[in-house]
């Protein structure tokens, strides 16, 4: 399985064949850097974002904690790498099973976000992500090897244990923006360099 602080994201396999992205700018606000037009990454990874009411009325969301592998130690939304032969979201709607032992249909899913996450240090961890949110969903989340799940308020986001991209994008999808954005992280691997988010207005964010 794998990514949500970016999630849990799993080291990359090296077998898709690149896809050209059109390029993204920054809104006129938000005084973020636009990022250098380059190949879209070979790997593509989907990611769940999954939405609940508690008992006293207030929306939470389901993240995972990493237990081994790469993004160990950080929360992340639950989701992994996007398997030949499949769409994003029957990849999204698979490793929620296996992950955290909870049925989505496909079908079901809306995607929110379209992202491009870059590692200039680390290539081979580059990756384009396809983010959904599931409001309908049936099981119990049940811990597994490689993420223990918890809810968390959708108002207090736990995104000081996430990836450093999380700040910009997820606060946002989360309050029904949908978006397209671009990070690139320093050398350090932990902090960004570059940061680009659009919003989108109809359609998904990927452009269909």
């Amino acid at each position: 399985g794998r990514a949500a602080g970016r999630s849990s994201f799993a080291a990359p396999p090296e077998r898709r064949a690149p896809r050209r992205r059109a390029r993204l700018s920054p809104t006129a606000s938000s005084g973020e850097t636009r990022p250098v037009p380059r190949e879209a990454p070979r790997t593509r990874t989907s990611l769940c974002l999954i939405a609940r009411r508690s008992e006293d009325g207030r929306r939470e969301m389901l993240f995972g904690r990493k237990k081994l592998g790469f993004g160990k130690g950080k929360l992340a939304a639950v989701g992994g790498h996007v398997e030949l032969g499949e769409t994003p979201a029957q990849a999204a709607a698979r490793e929620v099973g296996e992950e955290v032992a909870l049925f989505v249909d496909p079908s079901a899913l809306e995607e929110v976000a379209a992202l491009t996450l870059r590692f200039p240090s680390r290539p081979e961890w580059d990756q384009q992500v396809t983010v959904f949110l599931a409001e309908t969903w049936s099981g119990l989340p049940t811990e597994s090897e490689e993420i223990a799940p918890s809810w968390f308020p959708a108002e207090d986001l736990p995104l000081e244990e996430m990836w450093d991209d999380a700040r910009h994008w997820l606060p946002r999808v989360v309050a029904g923006e949908r978006l397209v954005a671009e990070f690139t992280y320093a050398e350090d691997e932990r902090t960004l360099l570059a940061a680009s988010v659009v919003p989108v207005s109809g359609g998904d964010p990927d452009g269909r």
